[in-house]
């Protein structure tokens, strides 16, 4: 295993165009100079024991497509500027200690396709711009403390493969759009609402089916 902390020499390497050192002992904060990496398309620093802020300067990494840094020890909030990442396709922050708002910059990075910050302490709602873009194929948003109404622009039929949102504090959605989605809500490894404030709708789907176990727990 890798340990000790990045150096703020890594900018230096202005050719890189990948970083791998996720599964690691490495701690301390991300330094600033990360964002000096022009060329850089994947940045995989997941599972470790990195801390502090995210820096703001990620936001530079104009090439990049793959952002994880799941499994760390981050705290503050998410970076405005990663919304500036024209061609991030998977982001991921998920099992951290982040806080605050989902920003609503995100939804400017439009070749999103997986989003990741479950387990965290964000609040506030989901904001309209990210539930609209375009390649979203993925959303683990579940086990943080967000609230308010769930965009049925999520609910659109044939748009999501993966969208849990369990164990928050929602208390607003749009039971007919449930079962107009199409989801397999059976499934709920990958398809789940429960655990938050909806209050509960004896109807049925048009297909016949029960509102069941998504229900089970609100």
């Amino acid at each position: 295993y890798l340990s000790g902390s990045i150096s703020p020499d890594i900018g230096f390497l202005s050719n890189l165009k990948e970083l791998w050192i996720a599964e690691n002992q490495l701690s301390g904060k991300l330094p600033v100079q990360i964002g000096q990496l022009n060329n850089l398309m994947y940045l995989n620093i997941s599972k470790n024991k990195f801390q502090g802020t995210i820096p703001e300067s990620i936001g530079n990494l104009k090439k990049l497509k793959y952002l994880n840094g799941w499994n760390n020890n981050f705290s503050g909030f998410l970076p405005l500027t990663i919304g500036d990442l024209e061609n991030l396709e998977f982001l991921s922050f998920g099992s951290n200690s982040l806080i605050g708002e989902i920003p609503i910059e995100l939804g400017n990075a439009k070749k999103l396709e997986s989003i990741g910050l479950f387990e965290n302490n964000l609040i506030g709602s989901i904001p309209r711009e990210l539930s609209e873009l375009p390649n979203l194929k993925y959303l683990g948003l579940f086990d943080n403390e967000l609230d308010g109404f769930i965009p049925e622009s999520l609910f659109i039929k044939g748009f999501l493969t993966y969208l849990k949102l369990d164990k928050n504090n929602f208390s607003e959605l749009n039971h007919e759009l449930i079962c107009r989605s199409g989801f397999n809500w059976d499934n709920s490894v990958f398809f789940d609402v429960s655990n938050n404030h909806i209050p509960k709708e004896k109807n049925r789907c048009h297909h016949g089916l029960i509102f069941h176990e998504i229900y089970n727990s609100y």
